[in-house]
C-alpha cells in the first residue's frame, strides 16, 4: 500500500482494524528481514527542495524584507489576528492558578528597533545590535532575548508588529515572535497567528515606510502608500524561503535518536543472523548526513531557520539529539580496527570527532539535576525523563567499552561506565512506583513529584538501557549486582502488567489504554536476554513466567507485522503529560520509526534464546500410524503442546527421513501461545513412519499449501451504500462494520478466501453469507492476488460456483419455521472475522455472530454463533464447524441445516452411506462457465442428517449436540491439472474423507 495511504488509514479508518501479520508465529530472521528490508525501501537519502515553515511549535519566523535587495532603513508594520483557544495553557504541565494571566510575549530580532502592539496597545519596545539570539533547548521551548508578561483572554485579538531594522543591517529583517508559559518558557500551542485576509500566510507586511509614518488603520489591497524612499509599497505576506528538505515522510535518514537505534539494531541483526548483512545501509546513512551537513547548515544560517534537516544536530541540547545518532558512527570506528579498544587518535577522524563531541557534551554540558541526574527543561524547568537513561546510556556504554576497555570497566574506572550506573540508579530512585515496580514517565525537581503516567515506551527505553548495560558490565564491578537487582525488580513488575494478547498497554497498568509495540518489542528484548543470560528465571514469583511472557509477547509482535513489513501499534513521539487520556489520545501509527528499533533488537535476541534452547535440547520422535487399508497422501498430523513437554517453546522442525515436512504451531485460543503443532505426511496402507520433533532457532521455509485471507478497504469510508476511496489491506482480524453490504465495494472478492493447493472458497461477506467456490488448476495459494475479471478463466483458475439463492456448497444455516412457511437462514454479516491459523499445512478462518436473530416459533431468538471452517494441505474439502449459544454461552440446539446448490446442468443428488457418515454430491457440467464440477458433503450420522426439499438446494437438515454441528464440504473442478475425471471419482475421494475423518492417523512417542 502506499505510504500515503497507510497514513490516512490511521487518520480516516472507521472501524476497528487488527491488521494481519505472519498468520504463524514468525521466525525471527523472518520477522527481522521482513521489517529491515521495508525500513530500506522506505528510507530516501535524498534532499529535496520546499518551503521553509514560518512556525515551530509556536515560535513564528518573519522576514519582513528580502535580504538581498537594498533596503536602507525604514519601516516595516506586520499585522496578524492572534487567536486564543480556551485551553491555550493546558498542554503546559498541570493547570496553573491564573491560567492565561501566565503568558508572555517573546521577541528575538535583528539588529534595529522593535514594537509589539496588541488590541493598539503597546505591549513591547526593544533595540539591539546583535543578530537575533533564539536559544531551543528542548521540544516546545524557545529562549527569547526579551520577554514580557501581556493580559490575553480567549477570543481573537489584533496584533501589530513594527520593525526598523538597522541601516546596516546584513541579516535581513528577521525576527522570531512567539507566546510562552512564563514560569516555565514553553510555547503555548493555543495561540495562533494568521495574517487578516490572506489564507497560509501569518502576517500581512507593508514596508519600507518613512520612520514617521502614520500607519494604516486595516490591510487594504492593493492600495499603495509612500515608501521610505519615494517608491510606492503595498500589503504583502511574510517572505518565504525555499529551503532543503528530509525526502522521507517519517524522517527516517535524518538525523534523529529513532534513526540511530535503527542503525544500531540493524548492526545487531547483522552479526545476530547469517546472510543478513545491513552495513551497505548503515554506512550510506552515516555518509548521507556528512555529505550534506554543510549545505543544510548554510541555508540555516542565511535563511535563520530553526528547524529542517539534521535539525536535531543543530539544537543539540536534549539527550536525544546526541546519543543513539553517534552510535552508529563509534561502532564504524570499531569495526575498521582489529583491536580491541580503539586506537589513541581515532577521535580525531570525521566519524571521531562525531563521538567526541557527544561525549564531552554528555559529560560537561547536559543539564542535571544538584546530585548529576540527566534533567530536561520540559514540562518543568527541571524534569527527569526515563527516556534519557537510554538516549544517553548507549553511547556512553559504547564508549566505555570501546575507548576504556573491559579492565578499567572491571575496576570502576571507566568514568563512561560509571556514569550510565549513576544515572541506572538514579532513574530507578526517582521514577520506580513502589507499588508496581514500574517507572513513571516523569520526575519534577521543583515539585518533587512524579508525573501521573507509567508510560510504556519509556519503560521500554530505560529496559532496553539497562539489557544492554548488564550484557557488557563485568560482574567483577563493584556495582554490578546493585545495576541486576533494579534490572530484575523492574522486570517482575513488567511480568505481571503483561495483557492477555501478549502485548502491554501503553499506559502500563491501565488495561483501558491501547497496546503498544514499542513496549512490548523493548520488554520481549529483556526478557529474552534476561533468560539467555541467566538474570532471569524462568518462572517468576506466583507462578509467572518469564519464558512465557517471551513466547506470547513474541507472538504478539508478529501480528503486527504486516506481510510487506510494515509494523503496526507504534506511538509517534509522546511528551510527559498530565493524565493517563493524554497518551491514550496520541494514537499510533504505521511503520513509526521510533519503534523499529526495538522489534529489530527483539528479533536478535528472541534468536539467541531459541538457538540457545536448540542446542541443549534433544530431539523427539513420534511414531505416526495410519490405520486405513488405503494410502493416506498428505495425512494430516496434530500434535498437542503437552505431548512436546521437555522441548522448549520455540520454532519446532519436523523431518521425516531426513526431509523437512510442511508444519506449522497454531494458537488456537489467541492467548499469544502455540496450542497445537500441525503437519502433514504421506503415508501408504497400514504405514507407521518415525518422525523427529526437534526445536530450531528459526522455524524452515516450506512452499506454502494453504491459505486464509481476510482483505478489506481502509483509508476511505463508506458513503450511500458504497466504500470509497482506499486501498485493500490484508487483515489477520476484523471488525466488520455495521456500514457493510451487499456489492459495497469494501471486500475483496466479496469476501474471506480460503484454499489449499487443490480448491479454493468464499464466503460473501455480507447478509448473504454464503460459500462459493473457485476452481484451481493448482499449486500455492493464489487467491489473495486475483486480479481481473475471476469469473473468466485464467491460469490459476475461476470462481465456478452461481450461487444465487440456494446455500452455496455447504453454508450453514438455521431452519426457520414462520406459521405455514419453511425456509433456510443464513449466518448474515459478522460482527468480527479472525484468521485463526494460515500455514504450510492448515488454515482456519473464524466467522463470528454475536447477535443471530433466528426465527423460531411466533418469534425470534438472539442467538450467538462462531462458525470454523479448515482447510488441510493437499484436499479437496472444507471442515465445517458450527457452534451456537445462548448470550450467556449456554449451548442451543436450533435445528441447523446446510446444502449444495441445486443446478439443471447437474443431475440428481447422489447419496451414499460411508460408514458413520452420510456423503452426499453432485457431478455434471454444473460450473458457472459450463465445466464439469462435483460438490460435495459429508455429513456425520451423529446429528441424524434428513434431507428436506427446496427448488433451489439440495439441503440436509442437522440436529445439533451441546449447540455443536461439523461436516465436509467439497468440490473438484474438471480443469484440474490432476482432475477427478468422473462423478465415481469424486464419490471415491468423499467416502475417503470419510472414512479419514473417522480414523485419524495414530501419534505416539517413540522416545
Amino acid at each position: 500500500m502506499p505510504r500515503l495511504l497507510l497514513l490516512l488509514a490511521l487518520l480516516l479508518g472507521p472501524v476497528a482494524l487488527v491488521p494481519d501479520a505472519f498468520a504463524q508465529v514468525p521466525s525471527p530472521r523472518v520477522l527481522a528481514e521482513a521489517v529491515a528490508d521495508q525500513t530500506v525501501e522506505r528510507t530516501r537519502f535524498e534532499l529535496v527542495p520546499g518551503l521553509a515553515p514560518v512556525v515551530y511549535s509556536g515560535a513564528y519566523r518573519l522576514d519582513v524584507f528580502d535580504g538581498f535587495a537594498a533596503h536602507a532603513g525604514g519601516l516595516y508594520v506586520a499585522k496578524a489576528r492572534l487567536t486564543v483557544d480556551e485551553d491555550a495553557n493546558a498542554n503546559v504541565g498541570a493547570p496553573r492558578d491564573g491560567g492565561l494571566a501566565a503568558v508572555a510575549l517573546g521577541v528575538s530580532h535583528a539588529r534595529g528597533a522593535v514594537e509589539v502592539r496588541l488590541n493598539g496597545e503597546r505591549v513591547l519596545a526593544a533595540s539591539d545590535d546583535d543578530a537575533p539570539e533564539m536559544g531551543r533547548p528542548d521540544y516546545g521551548v524557545f529562549v527569547y532575548e526579551h520577554t514580557v508578561r501581556v493580559p490575553l483572554t480567549p477570543g481573537e485579538h489584533e496584533l501589530e508588529v513594527r520593525f526598523t531594522p538597522s541601516t546596516d543591517a546584513d541579516d535581513g529583517g528577521r525576527l522570531y515572535l512567539g507566546f510562552v508559559d512564563g514560569p516555565t518558557g514553553l510555547n503555548l500551542r493555543g495561540m495562533r497567528i494568521e495574517a487578516p485576509h490572506v489564507d497560509g500566510a501569518a502576517f500581512a507586511v507593508l514596508g519600507p515606510l518613512p520612520a514617521d509614518a502614520a500607519v494604516p488603520e486595516g490591510v487594504e489591497v492593493p492600495v499603495a502608500y509612500d515608501g521610505a524612499h519615494g517608491e510606492p509599497v503595498r500589503w504583502g505576506v511574510d517572505r518565504r524561503v525555499v529551503a532543503s528538505q528530509i525526502a522521507d515522510d517519517l524522517y527516517y535518514s535524518d538525523w534523529r535518536y529513532f534513526s540511530g537505534t535503527i542503525l544500531d539494531a540493524m548492526h545487531t541483526v547483522s552479526r545476530t543472523f547469517d546472510g543478513l548483512d545491513y552495513g551497505g545501509y548503515i554506512d550510506q546513512h552515516l555518509d548521507f548526513f556528512q555529505e550534506n551537513i554543510e549545505q543544510v547548515a548554510a541555508e540555516r544560517d542565511a535563511h535563520g531557520l530553526l528547524t529542517g534537516p539534521f535539525g536535531h544536530y543543530f539544537r543539540y541540547a536534549l539527550l536525544d539529539d546526541i546519543g543513539m545518532q553517534t552510535v552508529p558512527y563509534l561502532e564504524r570506528l570499531r569495526r575498521t580496527f582489529t583491536t580491541r579498544t580503539l586506537p589513541e587518535g581515532v577521535l580525531d577522524t570525521p566519524d571521531g570527532r562525531l563521538v567526541r563531541r557527544g561525549l564531552d557534551h554528555f559529560m560537561t554540558e547536559s543539564l542535571r539535576l544538584p546530585d548529576g541526574t540527566f534533567a530536561r527543561v520540559n514540562p518543568d524547568t527541571l524534569t527527569v525523563w526515563a527516556d534519557d537513561l537510554f538516549m544517553a546510556g548507549i553511547l556512553l556504554m559504547r564508549a566505555a567499552l570501546h575507548l576504556d576497555g573491559p579492565l578499567a570497566m572491571a575496576r570502576g574506572e571507566s568514568v563512561y561506565l560509571e556514569e550510565v550506573i549513576d544515572q541506572t540508579l538514579a532513574i530507578d530512585r526517582y521514577l520506580r512506583d513502589p507499588e508496581t515496580n514500574v517507572y513513571h514517565h516523569g520526575y519534577f525537581a521543583s515539585t518533587a513529584e512524579r508525573s501521573s503516567s507509567r508510560w510504556g515506551r519509556a519503560n521500554g527505553w530505560t529496559m532496553l538501557a539497562k539489557t544492554q548495560l548488564l550484557t557488557i558490565l563485568p560482574e567483577q564491578n563493584p556495582r554490578y549486582g546493585a545495576v541486576l537487582e533494579v534490572f530484575q525488580r523492574h522486570a517482575a513488575g513488567l511480568l505481571a502488567l503483561q495483557s492477555e494478547d501478549g502485548r502491554w498497554h501503553q499506559v502500563l497498568d491501565n488495561p483501558e489504554t491501547f497496546r503498544e509495540t514499542t513496549a512490548t518489542a523493548a520488554f520481549v528484548y529483556a526478557f529474552a536476554t534476561g533468560l539467555a543470560e541467566g538474570w532471569l528465571p524462568a518462572e517468576g514469583e506466583d507462578g509467572a513466567s518469564y519464558r512465557e511472557a517471551v513466547e506470547r509477547g513474541w507472538a504478539a509482535l508478529g501480528r503486527q507485522v504486516r506481510p510487506e513489513g510494515t509494523v503496526d501499534g507504534i506511538v509517534p513521539g509522546t511528551p510527559i503529560y498530565f493524565e493517563d487520556a493524554q497518551y491514550q489520545a496520541r494514537g499510533p501509527r504505521v511503520h513509526d520509526p521510533r519503534g523499529l528499533g526495538a522489534m529489530l533488537y527483539a528479533a536478535s535476541a528472541v534468536h539467541t534464546l531459541y538457538q540457545q534452547e536448540a542446542e541443549a535440547a534433544e530431539a523427539h520422535t513420534f511414531r505416526v500410524t495410519n490405520s486405513l487399508d488405503a494410502a493416506r497422501p498428505d495425512a494430516f498430523v496434530v500434535v498437542p503442546r503437552a505431548d512436546l513437554a521437555g522441548l522448549p517453546a520455540t520454532p519446532l522442525q519436523v523431518t521425516h527421513d531426513g526431509t523437512v515436512l510442511a508444519a506449522q504451531q497454531d494458537d488456537l485460543d489467541g492467548d499469544g501461545r502455540w496450542d497445537e503443532l500441525a503437519f502433514v505426511l504421506d503415508l501408504d496402507v497400514g504405514e507407521t513412519a518415525e518422525v523427529q520433533i526437534e526445536a530450531v532457532a528459526n522455524a524452515p521455509t516450506v512452499t506454502p499449501r494453504t491459505q486464509a485471507d481476510i482483505r478489506v478497504k481502509e483509508g476511505g469510508r463508506f458513503m450511500n451504500g458504497f466504500y470509497e476511496g482506499g486501498a485493500f489491506t490484508r487483515y489477520r482480524a476484523l471488525d466488520v462494520p455495521a456500514e457493510q453490504q451487499q456489492d459495497s465495494k469494501y471486500a475483496f472478492a466479496e469476501g474471506p478466501t480460503w484454499e489449499t493447493d487443490r480448491v479454493g472458497f468464499r464466503v460473501y461477506l455480507d447478509e448473504r453469507a454464503r460459500v462459493d467456490v473457485f476452481g484451481k488448476t493448482g499449486g500455492p495459494p493464489v487467491l489473495h492476488a486475483i486480479e481481473g475479471n475471476y469469473h473468466a478463466i485464467q491460469d490459476w483458475g475461476t470462481d465456478v460456483l452461481k450461487v444465487g439463492a440456494s446455500l452455496g456448497l455447504g453454508t450453514p444455516a438455521a431452519l426457520t419455521d414462520f406459521p405455514g412457511d419453511t425456509d433456510f437462514q443464513t449466518l448474515g454479516t459478522p460482527d468480527r472475522l479472525e484468521v485463526v491459523a494460515s500455514g504450510p499445512a492448515r488454515s482456519i478462518l473464524r466467522w463470528t455472530v454475536d447477535d443471530w436473530e433466528v426465527f423460531r416459533g411466533e418469534g425470534t431468538v438472539s442467538v450467538r454463533a462462531v462458525w470454523e471452517v479448515e482447510v488441510r494441505a493437499g484436499q479437496r474439502h472444507t471442515l465445517s464447524r458450527l457452534t451456537t449459544t445462548w448470550p450467556d454461552g449456554t449451548p442451543i440446539d436450533l435445528q441447523l441445516a446446510t446444502g449444495i446448490v441445486r443446478h439443471d446442468a447437474a443431475p440428481d443428488l447422489v447419496t451414499t452411506d460411508a460408514g458413520a457418515h452420510l456423503v452426499a454430491y453432485t457431478w455434471g457440467d454444473q460450473a458457472d462457465q459450463g465445466d464439469g464440477l462435483g460438490l460435495g458433503l459429508v455429513l456425520p450420522g451423529m446429528f441424524r442428517p434428513a434431507p428436506v426439499t427446496r427448488d433451489d438446494t439440495y439441503a440436509f437438515t442437522l440436529q445439533p449436540e451441546e449447540g455443536r454441528i461439523h461436516y465436509l464440504l467439497a468440490a473438484a473442478w474438471a480443469l484440474e491439472d490432476d482432475p477427478l475425471d468422473s462423478a465415481d471419482a469424486f464419490e471415491a475421494y468423499l467416502t475417503d474423507a470419510a472414512e479419514r475423518s473417522a480414523a485419524p492417523v495414530t501419534v505416539r512417542r517413540a522416545d
